[in-house]
């Protein structure tokens, strides 16, 4: 049984106030074709990429290289997970159209995973008929740069270019029948089944980057509600052109912020031979503990800088996207961003207050005979969660600011209050029931944050 099922934490971000599983464990998802014949089970841990060679790899494995410089940062993870992936299987919708003659047959888009195309629209003859129909549709769709393949004579056959990454059609005509043929097998089942076997992962690198599958895995990741994607494209029109709400779809960049993702970072580098987000991962996920450090400001080994320009850097941070360029003198990582908008070390600290809160609430209730449904009681919940906040905001810790100052101007220590609900607000049918979930436990926090940029204004005299 979930922890979920029992004991629900829901973390609220405000931009004022506000042992982890697999905390530090990235995983490499590799594809198919690139996993041994003797790696059976869907996931296994690597402390070394010797050992990787001796289990089957070869050294010119995009699964290898991306483990490598995970591995190859300073400080790194004490491991790597790697995920094997199933064998993908490409999406088969089928178009069936009825024959109207003088009728206009509109597909309204098509939503290749990368990017939106459509609308097609055919206007039948005086004697229609469905070969007519379906092969008017199907000049339409193929004269584009969609990656979907149109085909079939009485009935639209489209067939996902890239197996494993879905599209979506829309269509308002009634004229023409939509039905999946074969579904899209591919990352988020991979995921799913990984995760079933062996869930004690936190951070999702890919050996394909390209937009297809990112945000295919952008939208898994986004519905586990517990995990961190980085990506990695370098696709020029994420530098090249500033965002556009009204065509949001134009590189992956764009697409990731306009779903407003809050688990996936894109980071762009214009070396496809380079893998910026694996070694952005590795370091980061090294530094001990969750949300402790910002994701800005480091260095990073083996990877190249790059030099934007002050305009492509104005596109890129536009779409909330991440760099590697010159700082100081040296390489560093910019700006460290998720694509919502929001800091990644916000996203992972929250995620493992959240974790922590659970863990405290659980070894309570598994610990003792009972928790009474009385005040103290109550309260002894409430003082569980106290304990991941005061260590959320130690020293070592720093993700909760260790004082605050009120509206009043005077210095609060600690950042943070919790609030168990009163015994007497309890109404009689969740006493009964045994259920906090109508009265729940209620505490508000300051993030300690980071300071991303220094101004300083001085004056000297002679």
């Amino acid at each position: 049984m979930a922890l979920e099922d029992s004991i629900d934490v829901v973390i609220t971000r405000e931009s004022a106030t506000l042992s982890f599983l697999g905390a530090n464990t990235p995983l490499v998802l590799a594809l198919s074709t690139e996993v041994p014949v003797a790696f059976t089970e869907r996931l296994r841990y690597y402390t070394n990429v010797a050992d990787m060679i001796t289990d089957g790899f070869d050294a010119t494995d995009e699964t290898y290289l991306e483990v490598a410089a995970i591995l190859s940062q300073s400080p790194r993870p004490p491991r790597v997970a790697v995920g094997r992936r199933a064998t993908a299987v490409a999406q088969v919708t089928t178009i069936t159209p009825t024959p109207v003659n003088d009728a206009t047959y509109t597909i309204t888009q098509i939503f290749d995973g990368d990017a939106v195309y459509g609308p097609f629209a055919y206007v039948a003859d005086a004697s229609a008929t469905a070969t007519e129909i379906s092969g008017g549709l199907l000049a339409l769709i193929n004269a584009t740069a969609i990656k979907v393949t149109a085909s079939g004579t009485t009935t639209l056959i489209l067939t996902a270019d890239v197996a494993g990454v879905p599209f979506t059609v829309t269509e308002s005509d009634a004229n023409l029948a939509v039905a999946a043929t074969t579904p899209s097998v591919g990352i988020t089942e991979d995921l799913a089944a990984i995760v079933d076997e062996q869930p004690d992962w936190y951070g999702l690198i890919l050996t394909s980057h390209d937009a297809g599958n990112i945000l295919a895995a952008a939208a898994a990741v986004e519905a586990m509600d517990f995990r961190l994607l980085i990506a990695q494209s370098l696709q020029a029109m994420i530098t090249s052109a500033p965002y556009n709400v009204s065509t949001p779809y134009t590189d992956v960049a764009s697409t990731i912020k306009s779903r407003g993702y809050l688990r996936t970072a894109l980071a762009f580098h214009e070396t496809a031979t380079e893998r910026l987000a694996a070694a952005w991962m590795g370091r980061c996920l090294a530094a001990g503990f969750p949300g402790s450090l910002t994701w800005k400001f480091k260095k990073l080994a083996g990877v190249t800088v790059q030099a934007l320009t002050a305009t492509e850097r104005v596109n890129l941070t536009g779409k909330n996207g991440n760099s590697y360029e010159t700082f100081a003198g040296q390489g560093s990582t910019f700006d460290g961003r998720v694509g919502e908008g929001e800091w990644i070390d916000v996203v992972h600290g929250l995620d493992a207050l959240k974790t922590d809160i659970q863990r405290n609430l659980a070894f309570a209730a598994l610990t003792q005979p009972k928790v009474p449904f009385t005040q103290k009681g109550i309260n002894s919940l409430g003082a569980c969660v106290s304990q991941s906040l005061a260590l959320f905001s130690d020293r070592d810790h720093r993700f909760i600011a260790d004082e605050r100052v009120n509206a009043a101007g005077n210095t609060e220590r600690p950042a943070y209050s919790v609030t168990p609900p009163l015994i007497g607000d309890i109404a009689d049918a969740d006493r009964q029931a045994r259920t906090l979930e109508n009265n729940p436990i209620v505490f508000e926090a300051t993030l300690a944050g980071a300071v991303h940029k220094i101004t300083v204004n001085g004056t000297v005299a002679a």
